[in-house]
């Protein structure tokens, strides 16, 4: 009886320390995974909030899933895309009210006077004629050729 009261004691001993070895793994994986996370977003435009993150864990997950390991950095351009996609086709659906509803008026504000700075400050662009003059005659034209027939003669009408 004794023996057998040991032998559990020691059987969940070992169980507790492996599931603290896991969990100690389990943590360092998170920290290693945040930091190459925050890393990538550093060094990009997208914000580090809990949807970007998210979704950059979903792609990895995809990968993994397909016995593809992927980085943050790898999967940021998906992630860049899809939001942008996702956002450029939710507005472009929605009336201007709403937009700025959701935007903001002081973004919108920001925006406008961005692009009233930019317009401003840029150099005005050279109008070029895209229309060629069909008054004058050009020196290089050919002669009309004395042998060649007009349609009706051609088809003998």
């Amino acid at each position: 009886m004794e023996l057998k009261a040991l032998k559990e004691e020691r059987e969940k001993e070992k169980e507790t320390f492996r599931q603290k070895e896991f969990e100690r793994l389990q943590e360092i994986e998170y920290e290693r995974y945040d930091s190459l996370m925050t890393k990538a977003l550093e060094t990009s435009d997208l914000p580090k909030s809990p949807y970007v993150v998210k979704k950059m864990a979903e792609y990895m997950l995809l990968g993994l899933n397909e016995g593809i390991e992927l980085t943050p950095d790898d999967v940021i351009p998906l992630v860049r895309d899809e939001i942008q996609g996702d956002l450029r086709d939710m507005f472009s659906a929605m009336p201007e009210e709403v937009v700025e509803k959701l935007i903001g008026k002081e973004t919108l504000g920001r925006i406008r006077k961005k692009n009233l700075s930019k317009a401003k400050s840029a150099p005005p662009a050279p109008v070029k004629s895209a229309i060629k003059d069909s008054g004058a005659k050009q020196g290089n034209s050919k002669p009309a050729d004395p042998k060649a027939k007009n349609f009706k003669d051609f088809f003998g009408f």
